[in-house]
């Protein structure tokens, strides 16, 4: 099993399959589906965005099959801008550069890319995919607002960061605001400009846009390119060149101080200029050349520390940081159960009074308790959601003791599938009867588990359940750090082990511990045991009283089947605390 951890957000809801299935209905084309994603988006109609999503997701898959000119043309239009929020890397593994390139994709490419969005999904446990919901919406946006026709995108350089990023935290024109300036003989308009901040990104994640002409697209720009021509030719001019300059820079500087420091200049330049200052003309072309290095600069910073793509689905909700393991056991009806664990640290449930009053002036009013949610959401083989099931319990506010660790069930179907868990803390309300509801969401995360295989029930073959640690009263220990000086139990089960002529069944349990920080530093222990049983259960107790390396290790636990000679093996990883 291949475990991710992700960050996520609001309200579950009971799996609604009536829009796929109406969907797999319908004979699908490419062409239909991109007009069905356009009618959605365009109208819009919020209804219909599930099957948007699920037939988008079947047209992204047919890059796989045979096609004419016109689909293969309308499939790399919605990669292409698929290809704007993956990470350049993602982009060259996945084939979608080919693509891009005119070149024949590589076999699996549509799966591959399927599989891509649904982890992109940031609220697993909802029959939705939000996050392709909200690439959908972005993209229709654009190309209705931001179109320019001869782009190959469809749209100008404010499509493409508003596709990546979503809208900005704030959006400004910079214009010629000085009346003197504004109404000058030798003045005209400045040319068309857009600057946009993403306060939530980072100090980097700023954009100047600017159309040339009535013809050309909004590009992304220097400062410098919002100077009109006439005032660089020319040394008469320079004057006014330099008042234009201050113009612009104080305005883009109330923005961002990216700019304060040519605005200092300049406008110290011409409110006093120091004794032995430059000529006016060499002046403000040292100041323009100064700006148009340190855009570049900031070009390179900016494509660093921004990330390639922003989701607001999330909206301001924080992570719950949330400890979690699952483990894979046997029945005895032969159905394979998946165990998820999960705990709190009581500190980790505290709200900083900031995140109090903020929410306070959003309208919402703290309770006397928390209500603690954690849901488990089935997904088929394709990562469609089949049913989500779940538990929610409270805890009191001012509790300094942690919510004890919690253990919900499910059962992994024959075949390969996946699991999504998603846990959440609210505040809670209560209706006229006294009965809790749950209130505003404050935290939330998930955990993705992919890959899950369900046991062999022939008996043919030696298997082991996953390792499920346990700490002082046989507690499931969801965490991830250990500490040395607290005994840490494994237990695990083995089973289809074969019996000896005695109908005996024996078999050797080998603990192996890696520093996987330090690879030289290991230890090892090993026992032989004997049973009248096929099936096993074994808790061994793990000592790493001896063991000084701080850092990641891990745990493995090998069972071989000392009568037929089999082994199977599984692991665990910690981080090892003193």
């Amino acid at each position: 099993m291949r475990i991710a951890y992700l960050l996520a957000a609001p309200l579950l809801i009971a799996p609604q399959l009536a829009a796929q299935d109406a969907a797999e209905s319908v004979p699908l084309t490419i062409a239909s589906v991109h007009d069905f994603i356009d009618h959605v988006y365009s109208t819009p109609k919020p209804a219909l965005r599930e099957e948007a999503t699920h037939q988008y997701l079947w047209m992204i898959g047919r890059i796989d099959y045979p096609l004419t000119d016109d689909e293969r043309a309308l499939i790399t239009r919605h990669i292409r801008y698929l290809s704007l929020i993956m990470p350049k890397s993602e982009r060259a593994r996945m084939g979608v550069d080919m693509i891009l390139a005119d070149m024949p994709a590589p076999p699996g490419t549509g799966e591959t890319l399927i599989r891509w969005w649904h982890r992109q999904d940031p609220l697993p446990a909802t029959v939705h995919n939000e996050r392709l919901e909200e690439h959908l919406a972005r993209v229709d946006f654009a190309l209705r607002t931001y179109t320019h026709a001869d782009d190959v995108r469809g749209f100008d350089d404010r499509g493409e960061i508003g596709v990546r990023l979503g809208a900005p935290t704030r959006r400004r024109e910079v214009r010629l605001l000085t009346p003197s300036l504004a109404t000058h003989p030798h003045m005209s308009r400045l040319p068309h400009n857009e600057f946009w901040v993403y306060r939530g990104l980072g100090d980097a994640a700023h954009f100047l846009f600017v159309k040339a002409s009535g013809a050309k697209p909004y590009k992304l720009a220097s400062a410098p390119d919002l100077i009109p021509n006439q005032l660089l030719t020319g040394r008469r001019k320079t004057r006014l060149l330099i008042t234009v300059m201050e113009e612009i820079f104080g305005q883009l500087a109330l923005e961002h101080p990216h700019y304060g420091v040519a605005y200092d200049d300049v406008s110290a330049y011409v409110t006093l200029p120091p004794r032995g200052a430059q000529p006016p003309h060499i002046f403000a072309r040292a100041v323009l050349d100064a700006s148009r290095t340190d855009d570049a600069r900031h070009a390179r910073i900016r494509s660093r520390e921004v990330p390639t793509f922003h989701s607001n689905v999330l909206g301001n909700s924080e992570p719950l940081n949330v400890g979690a393991r699952v483990a894979r056991f046997l029945e005895h009806n032969g159905r394979t159960r998946l165990e998820v664990y999960w705990g709190l640290a009581a500190e980790s449930l505290e709200l900083h009074r900031r995140h109090i009053n903020r929410l306070r002036k959003s309208g919402h009013a703290p309770s006397d308790d928390y209500m603690l949610s954690a849901y488990i959401a089935h997904k088929d083989s394709e990562y469609s959601t089949v049913y989500v099931e779940g538990e929610e319990f409270l805890t009191p506010t001012k509790s300094k003791d942690p919510p004890a660790v919690r253990t919900i069930s499910s059962s992994v179907e024959p075949g390969t599938a996946h699991f999504a868990m998603q846990f959440e803390q609210r505040w809670t309300q209560t209706d006229s009867t006294g009965t809790f509801h749950p209130g505003k969401l404050l935290r939330i995360s998930t955990m993705a588990v992919d890959s899950v295989q369900a046991f062999r029930t022939d008996g043919a073959n030696l298997e082991m359940s996953d390792i499920k640690p346990l700490y002082p009263g046989d507690t499931p220990y969801p965490f991830k750090e250990i500490d040395g000086n607290i005994p840490l139990k494994l237990y695990f089960e083995v089973y289809h082990l074969a019996f000896d002529s005695d109908l005996q069944t024996r078999y050797h349990i080998e603990t192996n511990v890696v520093s996987l920080s330090r690879n030289e530093k290991r230890i090892g222990t090993g026992s032989s045991y004997e049973s009248d049983t096929r099936m096993i259960h074994q808790t061994i107790e793990l000592d790493l009283s001896e063991w000084d390396s701080q850092g990641p290790i891990l745990v493995t636990v090998r069972a071989t089947d000392e009568v037929s000679g089999s082994s199977v093996e599984r692991s665990a990883e910690f981080f090892f605390e003193r």
